[in-house]
């Protein structure tokens, strides 16, 4: 809505008939599954590509207009596997944040250590103390105006929540994977090496902390931002 000025439709249907009726915008996560004849891609990219159900999506992705990926990950795999071109265009497009919703500051002076953000499905974890640091734990069921609201209150986001680790970043603020066993990392890996660098993790909340924030993203944000398909979602007066 920020970008295009108007509102949108969201669709939420659980069967995929539903919300194959018309042409769509995938644009943020791991989201290709959800794609349908004609749709377009802006910065969406593939959960993982050992599992993706290539024989099912052959024909679909032959018609995909696609103007940017999260990472040359998951370019690579398209490319190779239904032998299409996708343009090297990279970033999630939640980077953009800070361009488009700009009542978001990053606050001046924090006042949240360390923010631990779980992944939907390690919701189950407790909110946990290592020494005499204390670590706010939140999980993506959260509203999102609140995650980034407490993100921008933060010294450190630890994460094993890929856009935990996103809206960070977007902002400036030093970020950490936690790697967990529930969440594959092949789309860490393709949003690094998409943003000029190598994933690396933690294995715990520890080690995460002394790590620290990874070093900024290498990643002008112009040719994303240029790769917005305005021709076809711009309103209309």
């Amino acid at each position: 809505m920020s970008i295009v000025g108007t509102n949108l439709s969201l669709l939420t249907a659980p069967e995929q008939r539903e919300f194959c009726k018309t042409p769509k915008l995938l644009a943020i996560g791991s989201i290709f599954q959800f794609s349908c004849e004609n749709d377009v891609i802006w910065g969406a990219g593939v959960l993982d590509s050992a599992t993706f159900p290539t024989k099912s999506y052959s024909k679909i992705m032959q018609t995909l207009d696609i103007r940017a990926v999260r990472g040359p990950r998951t370019r690579q795999f398209l490319m190779s596997t239904f032998n299409i071109s996708v343009p090297e265009v990279y970033g999630d497009p939640a980077l953009l944040l800070p361009y488009y919703l700009t009542g978001y500051k990053k606050a001046l002076v924090p006042t949240i250590s360390k923010l631990l953000i779980l992944h939907f499905r390690d919701a189950t974890r407790g909110p946990t103390i290592v020494g005499k640091t204390p670590i706010i734990t939140i999980n993506a069921f959260l509203p999102w105006n609140e995650i980034i609201n407490l993100i921008l209150q933060s010294e450190l986001v630890i994460s094993t929540s890929l856009h935990g680790i996103i809206v960070a970043e977007a902002f400036g603020i030093p970020a950490r994977v936690l790697a967990s066993h529930n969440v594959k990392l092949f789309k860490f890996h393709d949003y690094f090496e998409g943003t000029g660098r190598k994933l690396r993790y933690a294995n715990n909340l520890s080690e995460a902390i002394q790590m620290g924030g990874e070093i900024p993203m290498k990643l002008h944000l112009t040719k994303l931002r240029n790769a917005f398909p305005m021709d076809k979602f711009e309103a209309k007066s």
